[in-house]
């Protein structure tokens, strides 16, 4: 059934990150800092990969490169644009805005652990021996600090975003399910944004399970388009370029992944998003010009 794997990348998204939340504060700090860097690591083996199996194509026995000068192009305008605009400082502003949500849950986990320590200390001054509170219980949940903001709720919602966008396997799984009811590619993105959601939802509370949003919308208008459209969207998205956007979206997780994984701020994976509508631009130009020519 066609569209069936875009409703369980987003279902999977959810409960992944529910599940997260759910267990959310049951770590202490420093185990929560080693998963943010082991999956920083993870990214980073994941970006390699894709990087690899898109940038050196075989063909004929030989290896060749796919669209090199094109790419490197398309990497330096898009972060010099992102860059300009500060789309990084823009995505984690939302994230900000969202995040009352996180403020209300903070204050409520405040008073939490406010009523523990009332409870323990007027039991030590009637002399009564102190209750039994478990030392889940006693874990304060946010604790860890911000790795790219002051403001970790946010930071969650960026990480995500970029992680669940800036994939291969989210363009080229939506074409699979539009032109022939194909999921495979989709039902295992599904199974690695379930686990990246679950565990950053673990350390930054529900800031990535917004980030799903922008993923749907960007899943529903390449499904319609490519639903409506499927001879000219199959035209214009040629291998070539498909092969180029998934070297971008590889770069971009490798970035990522360095930042979680080392601690860096610099540089910021999300001011690369516009380095994604350079070849698009190239090709459409080409494509448009091409047709010119051949009318004449």
């Amino acid at each position: 059934m066609k569209g069936i794997g875009i409703l369980v990348n987003i279902l999977s998204v959810m409960v992944g990150g529910g599940f997260g939340i759910m267990f959310r504060g049951k770590l202490k700090v420093q185990y929560q800092q080693l998963i943010y860097r082991v999956l920083g690591l993870a990214i980073m083996a994941v970006g390699a990969y894709e990087f690899i199996q898109a940038y050196f194509v075989v063909a004929g026995g030989e290896v060749e490169l796919t669209g090199s000068i094109l790419v490197i192009i398309a990497l330096v305008v898009g972060v010099f644009l992102g860059y300009a605009f500060n789309l990084h400082g823009g995505l984690l502003a939302i994230g900000k805005s969202l995040s009352k949500k996180d403020l209300a849950e903070k204050e409520k986990e405040k008073a939490r652990l406010d009523r523990l320590s009332r409870a323990v200390d007027v039991s030590l001054e009637k002399g009564m021996t102190p209750p039994k509170v478990p030392m889940l219980d006693r874990l304060p949940t946010y604790e860890m600090s911000a790795p790219q903001s002051d403001n970790l709720y946010a930071d969650g919602f960026v990480l995500a975003l970029v992680l669940l966008c800036a994939n291969s396997m989210l363009f080229n799984g939506v074409v699979a399910d539009a032109l022939s009811g194909e999921t495979k590619i989709l039902l295992i993105k599904s199974l690695i944004d379930f686990v990246i959601c679950f565990f950053l939802s673990l350390i930054c509370g529900s800031g990535p399970l917004y980030a799903v949003i922008p993923m749907g919308v960007i899943d529903a208008v390449l499904y319609l388009l490519f639903m409506l459209l499927p001879d000219r969207m199959a035209e214009f998205f040629a291998p070539n370029m498909t092969a180029q956007l998934s070297v971008i979206g590889a770069v971009i997780l490798v970035f990522l992944g360095v930042q979680m994984a080392f601690d860096k701020k610099q540089p910021k994976a999300a001011n690369f998003f516009p380095a994604f509508a350079v070849p698009v631009m190239y090709y459409g130009i080409v494509m448009l010009v091409t047709k010119m020519i051949a009318k004449e």
